[in-house]
């Protein structure tokens, strides 16, 4: 059995009455009876899969038609006929669920990975019938998706490697997303939460040394003294007082999601290959 994912508002036509297909391409659509039609419509991360059928009958025929350029090409005509559609939940969109679609491997335009009649892996269309979210994928691709390129991929990268020094990673293929969680903890949510506890006093004693405003200034050494001061001008500047001042009201910003994504984070860390948890399969992706 072949899936074949049909977009029904794309070239061609789905009449609901009928259960009938009738699909004009200027490829040969190899599909066959007993293949499984999931239905979807809409565009980008909104792409909404609602449906999905078998094929009972299929009947294709081969027409000749003219260019602009007056020259002759085939058109395959292929009619369809279905059983009865069953429905799928309305919440089955390509934005809640590309995490645990194996077909996904391009994170930053997922909806490339899902053309009209392109094939659909049988554990995705299970995923998208169960409604079964794959916690540490999503947890993993999703943190790394809302994150600036650079920080991304240090991030990465990093708790891949701090993954494959436990000896899990290319054992058990997990996600690295324990490694994930510490890095953005010891980077991101330690020193927001010592800058809160430090603020007021902080501005206190710069206050009573009148220094309301310091600054840091990071400059690159070099030994060629007409190359460094050019280097000074250019050099990276931030406001240490601003930064600690903001940082009560960062941490309770962020405070809701980051403790939502450690109530998710299931508590046993060992791999577990099943269908409901379990990462199912390995692909290179980019972003």
């Amino acid at each position: 059995m072949t899936i074949f994912l049909y977009k029904v508002d794309r070239f061609g036509h789905f009449y609901w009455g009928s259960n009938e297909i009738l699909e004009y391409s200027k490829r040969r659509w190899f599909v066959n009876v007993g293949d499984t039609i999931l239905f979807a419509r809409g565009r980008g991360d909104e792409l909404h899969f609602f449906g999905t059928s078998t094929v009972l009958d299929v009947n294709v025929e081969v027409q000749e038609q003219k260019t602009i350029n007056e020259d002759s090409e085939r058109l395959y005509v292929t009619k369809l006929q279905l059983d009865e559609v069953e429905s799928l939940p309305s919440d089955r969109t390509l934005g809640a669920f590309m995490f645990s679609l194996t077909r996904v491997s391009n994170f930053s335009k997922p909806y490339l990975n899902f053309r009209h009649l392109g094939r659909i892996e049988e554990a995705d269309l299970e995923t998208l019938i169960s409604g079964t979210i794959n916690t540490r994928r999503s947890l993993y691709f999703g943190l790394l998706r809302h994150l600036p390129a650079d920080w991304r991929a240090y991030l990465e990268y990093s708790s891949m490697a701090e993954n494959s020094a436990k000896g899990r990673y290319e054992i058990d293929r997990t996600f690295p997303i324990y490694e994930l969680q510490g890095l953005i903890n010891k980077l991101v949510i330690q020193p927001l939460e010592i800058s809160s506890e430090t603020e007021p006093a902080f501005r206190k004693s710069l206050a009573r040394m009148g220094l309301e405003n310091p600054y840091v200034e990071a400059k690159l050494p070099d030994h060629d003294s007409e190359s460094n001061i050019v280097r000074e001008r250019q050099a990276s500047r931030w406001s240490i007082s601003k930064l600690i001042n903001r940082a009560p009201g960062l941490l309770r910003d962020i405070q809701p999601s980051w403790k939502m994504i450690n109530e998710l984070l299931p508590e046993n860390q060992e791999y577990i290959d099943t269908r409901r948890d379990g990462n199912k399969e390995w692909r290179p992706h980019r972003w």
